[in-house]
C-alpha cells in the first residue's frame, strides 16, 4: 500500500475511535482510544473503564459486514 493510503487509512481509523470513545463519554461511560504497535494481540482500540473484561475494536467502513469482521 503507498505510503499516502497508510496515512489515509490510519487517520480513517483514529477518526473512527475518537467518534467513539466522544459516542460512550456522552453516556456516561468512560473511555479512552488506547496506543497500539502494529495491532499488536491482546490490545484493543478502545477501553471501556468498569469493564476490563470488554474488548472493542472499531470498524469504520461504508457497508459493515458482520461475518467478515467477526
Amino acid at each position: 500500500m503507498p505510503k499516502s493510503k497508510r496515512a489515509e487509512s490510519r487517520s480513517k481509523g483514529k477518526r473512527g475511535e475518537l467518534a467513539f470513545v466522544h459516542f460512550c463519554k456522552e453516556r456516561g461511560v468512560a473511555a479512552r482510544r488506547t496506543q497500539q504497535f502494529c495491532g499488536t494481540e491482546g490490545t484493543s482500540d478502545v477501553t471501556l473503564s468498569g469493564l476490563p473484561f470488554a474488548h472493542v475494536e472499531i470498524k469504520r467502513t461504508e457497508r459493515f459486514q458482520l461475518y467478515p469482521a467477526i
